[in-house]
């Protein structure tokens, strides 16, 4: 699902409304009156009438104690709704889509199943390259990228810490040896590497984050080794970041990717 950009006139008490919304989601903490109006560039009085109308729509809450405001249990709401209705796979579309126009590289989606990885959108270069996945296909998560990145992000989830472990054990690697390179990939932001699946192609990847800062998903560029690099700052990489970025913020992930 696309997002589409909407242009045109509009009404601008409820943008301000979203405006002042947006003020205490990113304050992170209840906020008292003054500070507010400060925020906002916008006089007390002015402000109070749309904090009441907020208020009475329970999209924000008054202490009774303290007269801070906060979010209210309707936010919560209309945010598990969105979640509900938020279709990553086919959100990623154009953002992959547009990674490919600007570089020229295949990018895939893949999300955890119980298999591992499992490869969900796959965009493909105009290069001659056959990059050996398809929709619909698993990768290992101790020699790839993609499950590296997995792994690396959701240290605390069983299921994964299961099926790396049973993955070493019957392909013969040390866990050890796997640990350390799950290190680096969560020190340098990012997994990597070089005829790890298939020889002579190399993969970056980088998570997608939601609000709770949980994996959702994993971006995977995949091209010739002789064009990925670790280096945080080459284009590719960055352009990479970019488009977990944008798909994060779309899950309310307001950190950088």
């Amino acid at each position: 699902m696309g997002i589409k950009s909407k242009e045109g006139l509009g009404i601008q008490s409820v943008e301000t409304a979203v405006k002042i919304l947006q003020t205490l989601v990113a304050h992170s903490t209840p906020i008292s009156l003054t500070e507010f109006a400060g925020l906002l560039g916008m006089s007390k009085s002015k402000l109070h009438r749309y904090l009441t109308s907020l208020c009475r729509m329970q999209l924000l809450i008054q202490s009774a104690e303290t007269d801070l405001y906060a979010l209210g249990p309707r936010m919560i709401e209309w945010g598990l709704a969105a979640m509900d209705q938020y279709d990553l796979t086919a959100a990623a579309v154009p953002v992959m889509k547009n990674f490919v126009n600007k570089v020229d590289e295949s990018i895939a989606l893949a999300i955890w199943s119980d298999k591992g990885p499992l490869f969900v959108s796959v965009q493909k270069s105009t290069k001659q390259i056959n990059i050996g996945i398809r929709v619909g296909s698993y990768i290992p998560v101790s020699t790839s990228a993609t499950g590296q990145v997995f792994a690396a992000y959701n240290r605390d989830d069983l299921r994964i810490r299961a099926f790396l472990e049973e993955e070493c054990r019957v392909r013969g690697i040390p866990l050890d040896q796997v640990e350390q390179e799950l290190h680096i990939v969560r020190q340098r932001g990012f997994g990597f590497t070089r005829g790890g699946v298939i020889q002579g192609l190399g993969a970056v990847a980088v998570p997608v984050l939601n609000h709770s800062c949980n994996t959702e998903g994993v971006l995977t560029l995949i091209t010739v080794e002789s064009s990925v690099s670790t280096d945080r700052n080459h284009p590719l990489n960055v352009a990479l970041r970019e488009s977990a970025q944008e798909l994060s913020s779309l899950l309310g992930y307001r950190g950088r990717v």
